[in-house]
């Protein structure tokens, strides 16, 4: 993991990124980027507070103080071989809530369910990324009978899985060049 320490007025951001692999191994898991931060607040008297003040996923403050991290955020919790983090069943869950088809809710109103499908699947790192290849759904899906919804979310799922992993390697290979170009040291299989 590398670190990268920004300090700015009354606060200081320490910013950690990479792979983790002991978590990966103790977890025996395929190991995923993160880049998280944490932020102290100056003391009066010189030097940080010990507690934070805020810490993890703290990505616009992080991209705020080091603009130059914006090409590596959009990785947090990629890994390696299998890309983003459950990369088809969230792009999928994504695309169907933003067409008004699926199966589940999201109460969370200040999510942009394209935009979250946008992020889960990283899209414009893939050359050629264009609204016309995603799976197509009726204009009138959003106000389908249920049974038609339902065929609709079987159809969805299966052209998104085919989505995905047609443009994986694409997208496996511009994070390998994004992390290189970063100094980022690539894991090796089986790490």
């Amino acid at each position: 993991m590398l670190t990268k320490t920004l300090e700015s007025g009354s606060k200081k951001l320490v910013v950690t990124y990479g792979f983790n692999l002991e978590f990966a191994k103790r977890n025996n898991q395929e190991p995923h980027f993160s880049i998280t931060g944490v932020i102290h607040e100056r003391r009066p008297s010189g030097g940080f507070y010990k507690e934070p003040l805020t810490c993890g996923c703290i990505h616009d403050e992080i991209v705020k103080a080091w603009p130059e991290s914006e090409a590596l955020i959009r990785w947090h919790l990629c890994a390696p071989k299998s890309g983003p983090m459950h990369y088809v069943a969230n792009a999928r869950y994504w695309y169907e809530l933003h067409h008004g088809i699926s199966v589940w809710a999201s109460d969370d109103e200040r999510t942009s369910p394209f935009d979250a499908f946008v992020s889960t699947v990283v899209w414009g790192a893939v050359d050629g990324d264009h609204e016309d290849q995603l799976p197509k759904l009726p204009a009138y899906a959003a106000n389908a009978r249920s049974v038609e919804k339902s065929a609709m979310r079987k159809r969805v799922g299966a052209d998104m899985e085919v989505w995905c992993l047609a443009r994986l390697p694409a997208l496996i290979a511009r994070f390998h060049a994004d992390m290189t170009a970063a100094g980022v040291a690539w894991p090796r299989v089986g790490q």
